[in-house]
């Protein structure tokens, strides 16, 4: 049985739980450089270090989503599948 862990402890991980790393340093995800990389490029980085992932609204999340699939494509990074463009609208009838 392991040591308990002190109130600051804990709430650093209910942090880490709820809002994500706070810097690259913290993130050991596989897309974490392209994630960093596209939160500064969007201008969001500084609140990303203040609040962490879980702050951002919807749209930002949405916009930093959608700028990592920008460049991974740009990059050749996408795994077969997912590299060509979207299928045209179904023009139903």
């Amino acid at each position: 049985m392991g040591r308990r862990l002190t109130q600051e402890e804990r709430l650093e991980r209910e942090r880490q739980r709820w809002f994500g790393p706070q810097s690259p340093e913290e993130d050991d995800s596989p897309l974490a450089p392209v994630k960093w990389e596209a939160a500064e490029m969007l201008g969001l980085l500084q609140k990303v270090r203040e609040v962490g992932w879980g702050g951002l609204t919807a749209s930002e999340a949405g916009r930093v989503g959608g700028y990592m699939t920008k460049l991974r494509r740009e990059r050749g990074e996408l795994p077969p599948g997912e590299q060509g463009e979207r299928p045209p609208a179904d023009q139903g009838g």
